[in-house]
């Protein structure tokens, strides 16, 4: 009895090995073809343009924070 379900067991994990095993391959396939990097590379585009722009309006940026923290600091001698 113990050795038929040890068998089953082992049947069972070999099939689970099997099937991530497949997985793993069409994920490389998929990944060799370019069609998983395309994501990766638009979030790089995205990260790229947003840097960019903080750089050009870093001055503005800049203006508009030490406006709201004066703000900040007036609201809370207030209190």
């Amino acid at each position: 009895m113990q050795l038929q379900n040890l068998v089953k067991a082992q049947y069972a994990f070999d099939a689970w090995l099997f099937s991530h095993m497949e997985q793993c391959k069409k994920k490389r396939r998929n990944l060799i073809k370019g069609n998983e990097a395309l994501g990766t590379i638009e979030l790089v585009l995205i990260i790229v343009v947003l840097i960019s722009l903080v750089v050009i309006f870093r001055d503005r940026i800049k203006n508009v924070l030490n406006d709201i923290l004066k703000k900040i600091e007036s609201n809370a001698k207030s209190v």
